[in-house]
């Protein structure tokens, strides 16, 4: 399906999506920030609770959705960066 014929869902909304869905596992998906942004790798990443760990780095948000099918086909998300919006 083309990008453009997709409905955007935000970034937001699909991270909260995601963290529902690896509740179940303990685990958690976070977003990089402030100064810990600057020596850490890529914008997101998996944190699980039960270790305390960093299990994964450099998650790209909308390929770890689809994998957990939280994010329909006709779904994409949509940055702000873009300044996309749902219509």
């Amino acid at each position: 399906m083309n990008n453009n014929n997709r409905l955007g869902v935000s970034e937001s909304a699909v991270v909260q999506r995601v963290n529902r869905k690896l509740k179940r596992e303990m685990q958690a998906l976070r977003k990089a920030r402030g100064a810990y942004r600057a020596g850490f790798p890529g914008d997101f990443y998996v944190v699980d609770f039960n270790h305390g760990w960093v299990v994964e780095t450099h998650v790209d948000v909308e390929d770890l959705a689809r994998e957990l099918e939280v994010l329909k086909p006709w779904e994409r998300v949509a940055t702000e960066e873009r300044g996309e919006r749902n219509q």
